[in-house]
C-alpha cells in the first residue's frame, strides 16, 4: 500500500505550527482528516486514493460526498459477501445520519448535525433491537434538511442507475429503490435491469474501461421530478408486494438475534443464526449477480 503515514503529517504539521505557518498547517490538517475520518482505508496511512480525493476537494472544490457514500456501499457489500469484512468507511457520517431519521424530536433542524446534538434518546439506545423491531413507516425519511431541493437524479449517461466512483473503485446507487425518502410514492416493482449493479473494486488496467464510463456519464445526469410525483405519497401495491417478498426473511432473522442477545441462548442457537445470515448472504449475492 502507497501513502504517507500519518506520523510524518503530523510531525510536519507541528513544525508548521510552531513557526505560525498557518496556511500549509491547515492543509496538513485537513489531509488528516480526509485520512482518519473521512477514507479510513489504512491504519496509519494516508493512502494515494485518499490523497486524490483531497487534492479534487482543494484544488477543484469538489466535494467528497460522492466518494464517502461510495466507500459506505462499498463496505457493506463486502460485508454481505464476507460476513468477517471490517467496516471501513466513515462512521460518523453513517451514525449522524442514522440518529437523524431513526428518532423523531419535536424540533425539525435545518442541519443533520443540529438533530444530533439535540437527540436526546441516542445515548441510552440498545441499536440492536432497534433496528431489528424498526418499521418503514416510523422512519423519519424528510427530515427538514431535506427539503427545498426539486428533481431526483435518476441515472447517470447510459446507466440505468447512478454509479459512484470511491478511493476503493466503483459501485452503483440504485435511487428507484430510494425516492420514498425524498417524499415521492414508489410506484410499482422496479425493473431488474435498473437494481442490476455496477461494481468495479480497485484502479487496475483491468478495470480502466469501467472508470472512463463511470467518468464520463456524470457527464450526462437525468434528473425527474413531475414524472415520479402523484398524490399519492405511500408505496404501491406492487412495490410493496415486491419489498416484502425481499425482506421478510433477513427481517426474522434480525427479530431472533435481538431475543438470542437478550435472553442469553446457548452457543448453539448462535452458531445455528450465524448459518442461517449466512445463507441470506449467499442468496443476496447470487440474486445481485445473476
Amino acid at each position: 500500500m502507497v501513502g504517507i503515514p500519518r506520523k510524518c503529517l503530523e510531525a510536519k504539521a507541528r513544525i508548521f505550527a510552531g513557526r505560525g505557518e498557518w496556511a500549509p498547517f491547515i492543509d496538513i490538517l485537513a489531509l488528516l482528516i480526509f485520512g482518519g475520518v473521512l477514507f479510513p482505508n489504512v491504519d496509519g496511512l494516508v493512502d494515494l486514493a485518499t490523497i486524490d480525493a483531497f487534492l479534487a476537494y482543494h484544488d477543484h472544490k469538489e466535494s467528497p460526498v460522492v466518494a464517502m457514500l461510495a466507500d459506505l456501499y462499498d463496505t457493506f457489500d463486502q460485508r454481505c459477501e464476507k460476513s468477517s469484512t471490517r467496516i471501513v468507511c466513515c462512521p460518523l457520517a453513517l451514525y449522524v445520519w442514522l440518529v437523524s431519521h431513526l428518532f423523531h424530536q419535536e424540533v425539525r433542524h435545518a442541519c443533520p448535525l443540529e438533530s444530533h446534538r439535540s437527540c436526546t434518546e441516542k445515548g441510552g439506545a440498545n441499536w440492536d433491537r432497534l433496528l431489528a423491531y424498526k418499521e418503514g413507516a416510523s422512519v423519519n425519511w424528510f427530515p427538514r434538511w431535506k427539503e427545498g431541493r426539486t428533481g431526483v437524479l435518476i441515472s447517470c449517461g447510459g446507466f440505468l442507475n447512478v454509479p459512484l466512483m470511491g478511493t476503493r473503485g466503483c459501485i452503483s446507487y440504485n435511487l428507484v429503490l430510494s425516492i420514498r425518502q425524498l417524499s415521492y410514492p414508489m410506484r410499482g416493482t422496479p425493473l431488474e435491469e435498473e437494481l442490476a449493479p455496477v461494481i468495479s473494486r480497485g484502479f487496475n488496467k483491468t478495470n480502466v474501461e469501467t472508470l472512463q464510463k463511470v467518468c464520463k456519464a456524470w457527464e450526462v445526469v437525468q434528473k425527474k421530478e413531475k414524472e415520479i410525483r402523484g398524490s399519492n405519497n405511500g408505496p404501491i401495491d406492487g412495490y410493496r408486494k415486491w419489498l416484502n417478498g425481499s425482506q421478510d426473511l433477513p427481517r426474522l432473522l434480525a427479530k431472533a438475534k435481538a431475543m438470542v442477545n437478550t435472553y442469553s441462548a446457548p452457543e448453539v442457537i448462535h452458531r445455528l443464526l450465524g448459518y442461517c445470515q449466512h445463507m441470506i448472504d449467499l442468496m443476496a449475492h447470487i440474486i445481485r449477480n445473476r
